[in-house]
């Protein structure tokens, strides 16, 4: 005797594996806490405000590539070091460009697309961006 349902539910079986096998792998954070919550938070704040260059419009908080890893350590110790908020984002920026910027920094590119062919982002969402100053982010 045969049984379809059972050879139904063996490929569902099947193919709910593969699509868990197929999920991208979480970002693991392998840098040490910082010594204070103001600190940490700090932290986390900057690294979902970065963007990861080579992924697919990813922060560095969300990416699991090397790159991004390597731009979390390079966040910590210039925290670890005392510099700002501010002067973390201008280093990145004028080591990497705008395009590490997870907001735009130029208005402009709201209207004609993002950096790099993004899709351009809707008026009232670029207009929010921007409201935080020149550098599209309250620093």
């Amino acid at each position: 005797m045969s049984r379809p349902w059972l050879r139904a539910l063996a490929a569902w079986g099947v193919l709910c594996l593969l699509w868990t096998v197929s999920l991208p792998a979480p970002a693991v954070d392998t840098e040490p806490a910082l010594p204070s919550a103001a600190l940490q938070r700090r932290y986390e704040n900057l690294t979902h405000q970065l963007r990861c260059l080579v992924c697919q419009d990813e922060t560095i908080a969300d990416s699991s590539a090397s790159l991004a890893a390597d731009f979390r350590a390079l966040v910590h110790q210039q925290l670890l070091q005392g510099r700002s908020d501010a002067q973390i984002k201008a280093f990145m920026v004028a080591r990497y460009g705008d395009y590490i910027r997870a907001v735009p920094l130029d208005p402009r590119r709201c209207a004609v697309g993002g950096a790099h062919g993004a899709p351009a982002r809707p008026p009232a969402r670029c207009a929010a961006a921007h409201a935080g100053g020149r550098l599209g982010v309250a620093a």
